[in-house]
């Protein structure tokens, strides 16, 4: 009798509290996974203070003399003075060097995806073990909205810095702290 009540149990499907499919509360936690994921993904600030949280993001990591953070806010085909230079010298001039850089009026003025910063710009580097500084006047620093992926699902748009033009007069000054080549 048991071997035949056995059998007969295994065809029928199971039941889990009443009529609710097994398939149903897996499916309930997956839609509240990516719902919660999609919504912490999403900005809570605006164009402006995502551009100057990034830029910050980026200077706190040369300090420290961290390339990656300032290589990943970098644009592809980043250039200073429409020239272009590989993540290898800056990651190197950021290890060797350790700037310090101050942009003294953050203030992104953005249109569509695109945005720039105008402003004077003081830079500390480390060169044979002493500090040196310049003030450099009117940087102009360009910025580009980017889509990428957070978790490898959720689209997201995040600021990187494209190009950085300084002002001609303001090259001779930069010379000796460059450690780039030639601006």
């Amino acid at each position: 009798m048991d071997q035949k009540r056995h059998r007969n149990g295994s065809r029928q499907p199971r039941v889990i509290a009443g009529k609710v499919s097994p398939w149903f509360p897996i499916g309930a936690l997956a839609v509240i996974v990516l719902f919660l994921g999609y919504a912490s993904t999403r900005p809570k600030t605006s164009d402006s203070e995502q551009i100057v949280a990034a830029l910050n993001e980026s200077i706190k990591a040369s300090k420290e003399g961290r390339p990656g953070g300032v290589l990943d806010k970098l644009a592809d085909g980043f250039q200073i003075n429409n020239q272009t230079f590989t993540s290898g010298q800056i990651a190197d001039f950021i290890k060797k060097r350790q700037p310090t850089v101050d942009v003294l009026q953050p203030l992104p003025v953005v249109t569509d995806d695109n945005a720039q910063i105008v402003s004077n710009v003081r830079v500390t580097v480390n060169i044979l073990g002493g500090n040196h500084a310049i003030t450099v006047p009117d940087v102009d620093i360009h910025f580009r909205r980017e889509d990428a992926r957070a978790w490898l699902i959720f689209p997201i748009h995040s600021w990187h810095m494209t190009k950085i033009d300084v002002p001609p007069d303001a090259l001779s000054n930069l010379a000796p702290l460059a450690g780039l080549g030639d601006l």
